[in-house]
């Protein structure tokens, strides 16, 4: 839009020239001491003044650290997936007292099955 286009949709428009505070963005002010605790590496406890949460602000450097010591998504190891296979057998009570009839059937079932030759 043309300078001249843009003072008369300004005019037309009076909601044009209120301040808006939605559209402004939010900057956080660091303090020296918060600079200073950042550039060691340590992190910095920040308020949302308008919702009173808690965030941590981090170096993009350490973050980044954290995040691959915290988070990995390579593919599963086969080891990995035998013991997750493992705990979920014991925390579905598959290695309880009496459990094991269900193994001798499932093995018996098996076995007495006349299977074709």
């Amino acid at each position: 839009m043309t300078e001249t286009g843009d003072k008369a949709a300004r005019i037309e428009n009076p909601a044009y020239l209120w301040y808006d505070s939605g559209k402004e963005a939010i900057m956080i002010e660091l303090t020296d001491a918060q600079r200073q605790q950042l550039k060691s590496g340590k992190a910095v406890e920040v308020t949302d003044q308008q919702t009173a949460q808690l965030y941590v602000v981090l170096r993009k450097d350490v973050y980044e650290r954290l995040q691959h010591l915290l988070y990995d998504d390579s593919d599963w190891t086969h080891d990995e997936m035998r013991l997750l296979l493992a705990r979920s057998a014991k925390d579905n009570g598959w290695d309880e007292a009496g459990m094991e009839a269900y193994d001798q059937k499932d093995s018996q079932s098996w076995t007495s099955r006349n299977w074709p030759t």
